[in-house]
This record gives structure tokens, C-alpha cells and sequence, in this order.
């Protein structure tokens, strides 16, 4: 009676230590799948921060409009290509000397940095523009993004007013500079 006493036991030990591998193994296939979550997490965030997100826009400046690409991003985008294209109701003279431009062009562009590309040299306040430019972009020949601008945008937005407001500074800059001048004569006479 003791030995079946004895295997009773070592049979219970047995079952509850292989109960405890079992659960040790489940815990720790959790915690593993976890942690790769969590890896791919970081990976994807780093991969995140340190690609350069580039985005299209239409800006007026100096009575000119411009297609602005600029990097949002706080890294250096190499070898960006810029491709455009306008839908079929829409008709601009300056469209095909630009994308041939453009077809040629890779741009890098610093972090936080732009590039400004003259789509039309004076803005005729009664241009009224119709139809969308697409814009898609690829850095190192792999394509990141697709945008859709509308055209129509550029009815409504004005000037960036930083340039109204340099030429303004250098407008006085020059007035004061002209009447320092006139007085330094008048008072040596």
C-alpha cells in the first residue's frame, strides 16, 4: 500500500508539474507575440520619424503662383521625383513646359525645407482657374504619395504675406535710408 501511496503521488506531482510547464508555456508564447507586437511598433514608428514626408501645395508669391513641395519632416529627402498630371477638363498653358521640367528634375530637399517651381509667372487676377493638378511623388524611385490639388484654390488664396511684408520693411528700409542721405546733405551745406 505505501508504493501505490508513493506512485499516487509522484503520478499528482507529475500531473501538476506538467499542468505548470503548460502554463509557463502559454504565458511565456504571450509574452513573446507581445513583445514582437511591441517591436513592430517601434519599427514602425522609427521607420516613421526618419522618412521625410513630402506634400505638394499651390502658393502665391511676388504676384506668381508656385507648386511648393516641401519635407515636413525633420530628416533630408533624397532623390525625390515629382510627377504631374492635370485631368482631362483641364487646360493650362504653362502645364507641359513644367511636367517636361519635371520629368527631368530629382529633388532633395532638407529637412523642414521646400522647393518652389513656377507654374505661372504673373497671376492674372482674372484667370479663373478650373480643373486638378495630381501630384505624385516618389523618393529613391518608390512611391510615397498621391495628392489631388485643386486649381481653383488659386481664385481665392492671396500672396504670402511674409513677402508683403518684406517688401514692405524694404520699401521703408530704402524711404529711410533716402531721407538719412537728404539730411546728411542738407546739413553739410
Amino acid at each position: 500500500m505505501e508504493t501505490s501511496l508513493i506512485s499516487l503521488i509522484s503520478a499528482i506531482a507529475t500531473g501538476i508539474g506538467a499542468i505548470a510547464t503548460a502554463i509557463m508555456a502559454i504565458v511565456t508564447w504571450k509574452t513573446l507575440r507581445q513583445n514582437k507586437d511591441q517591436l513592430s511598433e517601434l519599427k514602425r514608428q522609427w521607420a516613421e520619424q526618419n522618412s521625410p514626408k513630402i506634400v505638394p501645395s499651390l502658393v502665391k508669391s511676388d504676384g506668381s503662383v508656385y507648386l511648393r513641395i516641401k519635407n515636413y519632416s525633420g530628416v533630408f529627402a533624397n532623390d525625390v521625383k515629382v510627377i504631374i498630371s492635370l485631368d482631362r477638363t483641364t487646360d493650362i498653358d504653362w502645364y507641359s513646359h513644367l511636367k517636361k521640367d519635371l520629368d527631368k528634375a530629382i529633388l532633395n530637399i532638407e529637412p523642414l525645407g521646400n522647393k518652389d517651381m513656377l507654374l505661372v509667372y504673373a497671376d492674372w487676377h482674372e484667370t479663373n482657374y478650373t480643373g486638378f493638378l495630381d501630384v505624385n511623388i516618389e523618393i529613391c524611385g518608390e512611391k510615397k504619395e498621391a495628392y489631388k490639388l485643386n486649381l481653383s484654390e488659386l481664385n481665392v488664396i492671396n500672396s504670402d504675406m511674409s513677402d508683403m511684408l518684406i517688401k514692405t520693411i524694404k520699401g521703408l528700409t530704402s524711404q529711410l535710408g533716402q531721407g538719412i542721405k537728404m539730411k546728411k546733405k542738407g546739413n553739410s551745406n
